[in-house]
């Protein structure tokens, strides 16, 4: 069976805190927002840093989750305090990317 081709209404680009997750015909691609130097110039510059390629948007999200929650812990309550901060911050983004859940049965990977 032939691979289908995402059209643009199906693209998924979703930024949530300092990441982005952004989707192509075969990945989701999970980015980071980081500033660069400039080897020859010096100047300072804002760039998206990829983190990793998913074939779902379900795990680029529990990869991005666990970024931001396994960085941070230090002790149980704090893992308590982390989850629940990326809990909200991802739902978030999701609900702003997908109102009403229009568009989400389109995303590669969900059937």
């Amino acid at each position: 069976m032939a691979k289908q081709k995402v059209t643009e209404e199906e693209r998924v680009v979703m930024t949530i805190g300092t990441h982005r997750i952004e989707s192509d015909d075969y990945n989701c691609v999970l980015k980071k927002f980081v500033t660069r130097t400039d080897r020859k110039s010096g100047n300072k510059y804002d760039d998206w840093e990829i983190v990793g390629y998913y074939n779902t948007l379900e795990s680029a999200l529990t990869k991005l989750f666990n970024l931001k929650v396994l960085s941070k812990v230090s002790s149980a309550k704090s893992f308590l305090s982390e989850t629940k901060k990326a809990k909200e911050e991802i739902i978030k983004s999701v609900q702003e990317a997908f109102p009403s859940g229009s568009g989400v049965s389109k995303v590669k990977g969900k059937k």
